[in-house]
Formats: C-alpha cells, sequence, structure tokens
C-alpha cells in the first residue's frame, strides 16, 4: 500500500512538475520584456551621446567611459533590480502554490488528513527570498540570493557592453555598428549582440530561481509536518532512490554517502541539474540486487530500484538484462 501511495505522489508531483514549466515560460516572457525596454534605452542613450563623432580615439574612449558611467551603468542597475523583486514576488506566489498543492495530493493519495499544517509566509520567504542557491552556469561557485545574482548578472552586463563600446571607439566603427554590437545584426538574426548573451543568461538564472522556489515550497511543507509526512510513505519527490547506504552520490561539493545525505542539501539529479533534497529514510530489507557495471562500479540497491536505460526507460534492477545500457545521468 506504501509502495502504491508513493508511486500515485511522485507521479503528480511529476505532472506537477510539468505545469510549473509553464509558469517559467511566463516569467521568461516578462523577464525578456524588461530587458527589450532596457535594450531601447541602452541605445537611444548610445544614439544621444554618439562617441563615434569625435575624430581623436583619447576623445571617443573618454565619452564612452562618461557614457557607461553617467547613463547606462544606473539603467543597468536599476532594471536588474526591478526584474529581481518582479521575480521575488512571482516566485513567493509559486512556493505558496506548491506547498498548498503538496497538501492536497498528498492528502488524497494518503486518504486522510496527512498534511494538518501549512509553512508560514516567513518560512518560505526565508527559504525563497533570502535563501541561497549556487550560480546556473557553475554549481561550484559560493550560493547567495536571487537578488544578488540578477545583481551581479547585471554587473557582468555592464563590464561586456562597456567592453564592446571601447571596442568599437578603437576600432573607429560607426555609429550603426557601435549599436550592432549591442543588439545584434540581422544577417545572424540578431543572436550575435550583447543582448542576445543577456537574455540567455537571464533564461538560465530564472529556470534555477524557479527550480529553487518550487522545491524551497516542498521542503517546507515537508519541514512542518515531518513526523506524521514519515510515518506514512517513505519520499513524497523521488521514487526512483532506494540505494544501499554507502552508495555514493555526486553534489557539487563532491560526493558523499547516501547515509551522510541530509534534508535540504543539494545534489546532481537524474537530470544531471542540481536538485535539494527534500526528504530522506532509511529502511531494513532482506533483498539486495547487486549491479555490476562495464567499468567496474558496483551500485548495491532494493530490488525495485528503479534505473534508466537508454534504450528501455525506467526499469526496475531486478529486470535489468545484461548488455542493457545505463543512462550515467541517471546514476547518482
Amino acid at each position: 500500500m506504501a509502495e502504491s501511495v508513493n508511486q500515485q505522489i511522485a507521479d503528480r508531483l511529476t505532472r506537477r512538475q510539468l505545469q510549473i514549466g509553464r509558469v517559467e515560460t511566463g516569467l521568461r516572457r516578462q523577464v525578456y520584456e524588461q530587458l527589450a525596454l532596457l535594450e531601447q534605452d541602452v541605445l537611444a542613450a548610445i544614439k544621444s551621446a554618439d562617441p563615434t563623432q569625435f575624430a581623436l580615439l583619447a576623445r571617443r574612449r573618454r565619452e564612452v567611459e562618461t557614457l557607461m558611467a553617467e547613463e547606462l551603468d544606473p539603467l543597468i542597475q536599476d532594471r536588474y533590480a526591478h526584474i529581481a523583486a518582479l521575480l521575488d514576488a512571482a516566485l513567493m506566489r509559486l512556493g505558496t502554490a506548491e506547498a498548498a498543492a503538496v497538501e492536497q495530493i498528498v492528502n488524497e493519495a494518503t486518504g486522510e488528513e496527512t498534511i494538518v499544517q501549512q509553512p508560514s509566509a516567513r518560512r518560505l520567504r526565508g527559504g525563497i527570498v533570502q535563501g541561497l542557491f549556487p550560480s546556473a552556469a557553475k554549481p561550484t561557485d559560493l550560493s547567495t540570493t536571487g537578488a544578488d545574482w540578477w545583481t551581479r548578472a547585471g554587473a557582468s552586463l555592464s563590464q561586456r557592453l562597456g567592453d564592446q563600446l571601447i571596442v568599437s571607439a578603437s576600432l573607429e566603427e560607426s555609429l550603426t555598428q557601435m549599436t550592432a554590437r549591442v543588439k545584434g545584426t540581422s544577417e545572424q538574426g540578431f543572436a550575435d549582440g550583447i543582448m542576445e548573451r543577456a537574455r540567455q543568461d537571464a533564461s538560465r538564472l530564472l529556470t534555477t530561481q524557479t527550480t529553487n522556489a518550487l522545491n524551497e515550497g516542498r521542503v517546507a511543507v515537508g519541514d512542518r509536518n515531518a513526523q506524521r509526512l514519515m510515518a506514512v510513505h517513505q519520499s513524497i519527490l523521488d521514487s526512483h532512490t532506494c540505494l544501499d547506504g554507502d552508495t555514493l552520490v555526486r553534489t557539487p561539493f563532491g560526493t558523499l554517502s547516501m547515509r551522510e545525505v541530509k534534508a535540504g542539501q543539494l545534489v546532481f539529479g537524474g537530470s544531471g541539474q542540481v536538485r535539494r533534497v527534500l526528504t530522506t529514510h532509511s529502511s531494513q530489507t532482506f533483498q539486495i540486487a547487486r549491479v555490476t557495471l562495464s567499468d567496474g562500479t558496483v551500485v548495491l540497491c532494493t530490488p525495485d530500484h528503479q534505473f534508466l536505460t537508454q534504450d528501455f526507460g525506467w526499469q526496475e534492477a531486478q529486470k535489468l538484462q545484461e548488455n542493457t545500457v545505463l543512462r550515467r545521468d541517471s546514476m547518482l
């Protein structure tokens, strides 16, 4: 019965994840709208100042430096601060909705009031807005808040923009060529401009923030109802992981044994992306499956532990055949 309940919960949370994807798409559209406004302001400022009108290289460079310090840097800082505030509010709503959704899913699956308390707004804010998480590009970087990541993204854009404008001035490019460095060229579908890189960076950061908010909402529910959840089912997030305690788990900071992993820690999930552990459990079993890989790695797990195969999808350990190819990114 517990297995069936766990599977129901896992399946519904997976479907919920797909719904969150649509929410993220909507947030990405809003972020791109803000970046489009920023691009318009940056281009207007460059055209108004027009550093290319001066004959001397030293004068053109000074004009670019002045333009960056007095107009472009403040424009970028203000716009990125606005994006950070916009997302903080939106992700708080997402985390609150996720906590309520987890309560409904778990209670319907168990047929009783398993989750009876929702986390406070303060607890959610502590995890979603004030919580620290790693960079979207480098998970090993020191973690910080979402707002600080957006401040850093804005600073990175300012640095790239200033560098490109200096290069353009040094090469004695025309105003059209200078602005093309910002917006890109039509021949390349505007994918070669500085702002396209800014959109790509923003998209990655948004995905990381959304995943963090989703996980924080679930973790907060688990913390608030820890005793009742542990008494009813094993895990509300992962039906694939039933490994021996000595099995090594990859994290952004090295490897840990399964028994060392704690709720709230960051690990690399089956998709290869960094995920936060919602909860852990231990249990006794009289049956252990031994899976030996071609490189000599041995994985000890329960017979129903699932591995992602290259050709047949998820399969239980007890059903694996010799020479079956396993996806490496599904191995913890």
